[in-house]
């Protein structure tokens, strides 16, 4: 995915070159990335990196619990 490629340039904002001044550059790879948005929601695990993404905000959004000892992910239902 696009998001994955991203994360392995370790910038989430490749339109800016200048990593002085980029705020989304990653110094630190984060145990857990959660991002809001994205075509379809998914969780990955990249490199000991758990990705969760929760889909399109308005039709369709899925949320997820995470068991932070495990790591493993649990879609819930608000409905």
């Amino acid at each position: 995915t696009t998001l994955l490629t991203l994360i392995k340039k370790r910038n989430l904002n490749p339109v800016i070159t200048n990593y002085y001044g980029n705020t989304l550059l990653i110094k630190q790879i984060p145990d857990i990335l959660a991002i809001m948005g994205g075509k379809v929601p998914l969780t990955i695990n990249y490199k000991g990196t758990t990705i969760i993404t929760t889909g399109d905000v308005l039709t369709s959004s899925v949320f997820y619990i995470v068991d932070l000892q495990t790591r493993e992910t649990f879609k819930t239902n608000f409905s």
